[in-house]
């Protein structure tokens, strides 16, 4: 709670003993500034960032209830695309918006997505942890990866991305989503790979496979085309923007 307010925040805390790690505490300042540099109401609010002697470095953010997509899909299995269009409509919204900052997230997926539960009983999206985002120079955007280094989540990342992580730019990001998306509606993943050296050979040699092959019902093929888009190994074949992605978002029929 902050005294002064009465407001119930949420704090996250670098302790005083990881600060000697300076991956660490850039990682942290950086998810500070990219989150307090993009204006949206689908990305988490940072409040306020403090660098306290006996606790570390701490960053307020606002109290959000409710629980990550990650957690939805632990607890209900695969969601019907009726369910998921709303939310992943949102997630095209605060990419949108932080793509507009320079900003590039680099680790979307379910866990980062947040399904808030409002007081008046309605929900909302926000896109969480910014900490290996990728920041335009003016934000301190200074180099937080070497090349070679494939920072996010495996799975998720386009091919570029691996083992280049400096390089990518936001189109790493649609591919992010379309995979998150594939994941919502089914339970797996574009690629069906046993470990990590097979994930690479796939993804860098073969197309994803298409959802209607991992499910029991048809698939709209505005469906497909839309995923298939969205996950072309190549980036110039992707939507150029999230907000390009959004408006073929919303061409699609939300009841499926």
């Amino acid at each position: 709670e902050n005294i002064r307010t009465g407001r119930v925040v949420a704090v996250k805390v670098l302790r005083a003993d990881s600060k000697q790690k300076s991956s660490a505490v850039a990682r942290f300042q950086r998810e500070a500034r990219a989150a307090g540099a993009i204006n949206s109401d689908h990305v988490t609010q940072v409040l306020d960032v403090d660098d306290d002697p006996e606790h570390g470095i701490v960053i307020v953010f606002e109290l959000l209830e409710g629980e990550s997509l990650i957690e939805r899909l632990k607890r209900t299995g695969p969601m019907s695309f009726t369910e998921l269009h709303p939310i992943v409509e949102q997630v095209w919204v605060g990419l949108s918006d932080a793509h507009k900052a320079g900003i590039i997230h680099r680790d979307l997926k379910p866990s980062n997505v947040f399904l808030e539960r409002r007081p008046d009983g309605t929900s909302r999206v926000k896109i969480l942890d910014f900490g290996i985002s990728k920041l335009p120079r003016e934000v301190g955007g200074e180099t937080l990866t070497e090349m070679g280094q494939s920072l996010g989540t495996f799975s998720f990342m386009p091919p570029e991305q691996i083992g280049k992580a400096k390089t990518v730019d936001h189109r790493a990001d649609i591919y992010a989503a379309a995979t998150l998306i594939f994941q919502a509606l089914s339970g797996q993943l574009p690629y069906a790979a046993k470990n990590i050296l097979q994930m690479v050979d796939l993804k860098t040699k073969s197309e994803p496979r298409p959802l209607g092959s991992v499910l029991d019902t048809p698939v709209d093929p505005r469906l497909e085309a839309f995923l298939r888009r969205c996950l072309a190994r190549n980036p110039e074949d992707r939507f150029a923007t999230a907000e390009e992605a959004l408006a073929g978002w919303r061409t699609l029929p939300s009841a499926q």
